[in-house]
């Protein structure tokens, strides 16, 4: 076997492994009501990468702007200081559950036409936000904590 095709063989082996390790390190036991038993941030999250698709005039193009509306993880973290309260995953809709499913495991969701789950979820971050008085909104699922940025058509909700 030729030694390029060896090392070829050997990389993705490895990337295959890699993936499953973090696949492994995501592991979400639903009980009844949803509650979660289990949830650890797979790999780096904050990576995610934000791709645009939102059809826009010539002219919004050409100042590079983004007009879609984005969940992303700005960071995470296993423990929060001065008594913050965060959205807790428990507590959220089964729709709003599914979205940030996709945000906690891919690192972002971003959409060019908001749907139910996004707008409540939106109106419950600014509602957190207010009570809160800050600027980052956290999501708990279970020992995870994740720092999420919003923004809503290339307005930040929480940064």
């Amino acid at each position: 076997m030729p030694d390029c095709f060896r090392r070829d063989l050997l990389g993705t082996t490895a990337s295959v492994a890699a993936a499953a390790a973090s696949l492994a390190g995501c592991l979400s036991t639903s009980g009844i009501g949803g509650t979660e038993s289990q949830h650890t941030a797979p790999g780096n999250l904050t990576a995610w990468d934000h791709t645009p698709d939102c059809k826009t005039s010539e002219e919004r193009d050409a100042m590079d702007e983004h007009y879609d509306s984005t969940i992303a993880v700005d960071h995470t973290t296993t423990s929060l200081d001065g008594g913050y309260e965060p959205i807790r995953y428990a507590s959220l809709t089964g729709a709003e559950q599914a979205l940030l499913d996709t945000v906690t495991t891919d690192g972002g969701y971003s959409t060019c036409d908001e749907g139910d789950a996004f707008e409540r979820f939106v109106v419950r971050v600014r509602e957190h936000l207010q009570r809160q008085d800050d600027t980052m909104a956290y999501l708990e699922r279970g020992s995870v904590y994740y720092a999420l940025r919003v923004e809503v058509k290339d307005v930040g909700v929480s940064y």
